[in-house]
């Protein structure tokens, strides 16, 4: 058999492994990606609940600090109607200090309701939490198993670049040139198996004449529709026995 087109076939195979694989490669960044939107989608109420409670602690800090403001507004009007001098700042102390004390039971209902909403916000977040952590769990370890994936894929291709450099430095370089002009045409196939007697690729049907010469595999022969090198498998197998 063409020792050349033996080779060739050789690297077609290798040339499609290739594509076939940095195909793969391709789509692990695009998987990553819906994967982690789909987490996040599904813990969209989750997180919503975490906010919530964020600001109602917030708003319970805020609360705090201005109960502890009134308190000392009020000891300090206590302390000032200890040493009213006259009649209306006696009045003007005891107003302020209505006032404060009104401010303090306010607050401190708003606190008590505000506690209630936390405690029931807090219960449903922590008896959340559980799911959430084991599907988060769940995406790191797929993230982790496409970045293996990714990195094996990786080490693929590499091997077989080198392997397809050490393939074309045996292969005539006209030879060579005409294969890599059809496979950039034909989507990495530049070369066809004949089935049939016709083209694998497009379907046409071979010359009886041309097929002969294809059989026999000692040259280099191409499609007269697609221009793909054409190979029979027999011959392929019967120089690989003779070898």
């Amino acid at each position: 058999m063409n020792p050349d087109l033996e080779k060739l076939i050789l690297l077609q195979n290798i040339d499609l492994q290739i594509l076939q694989i940095s195909k793969a490669l391709s789509q692990i960044p695009a998987e990553k990606e819906r994967l982690e939107a789909e987490f996040n989608s599904s813990i969209a109420e989750y997180n919503e609940l975490r906010l919530d409670l964020e600001k109602l602690e917030k708003q319970q800090k805020e609360l705090e600090a201005k109960l502890k403001e009134l308190d000392k507004q009020h000891e300090k009007f206590k302390k000032d109607l200890m040493k009213v001098k006259n009649e209306r700042e006696y009045s003007t102390c005891l107003r302020e200090i209505d006032t404060a004390k009104k401010g303090i039971q306010q607050t401190e209902t708003e606190l008590l309701e505000l506690g209630d909403k936390i405690d029931k916000l807090h219960a449903e977040v922590e008896k959340r939490r559980p799911e959430i952590e084991e599907r988060r769990r769940k995406l790191e370890d797929q993230l982790r198993q496409l970045d293996e994936e990714y990195k094996q894929n990786k080490q693929q291709i590499d091997n077989l670049k080198t392997e397809r450099e050490l393939l074309i430095s045996n292969i005539s370089k006209d030879v060579f040139s005409r294969y890599e002009r059809i496979a950039r045409l034909r989507s990495g196939q530049g070369l066809a198996e004949v089935v049939d007697a016709s083209c694998s690729a497009c379907r046409m049907t071979i010359r009886a004449q041309v097929l002969a010469t294809i059989k026999r595999g000692e040259e280099i022969v191409s499609c007269e529709i697609c221009s793909r090198i054409l190979y029979y498998k027999a011959a392929v197998e019967k120089g690989a026995v003779a070898e």
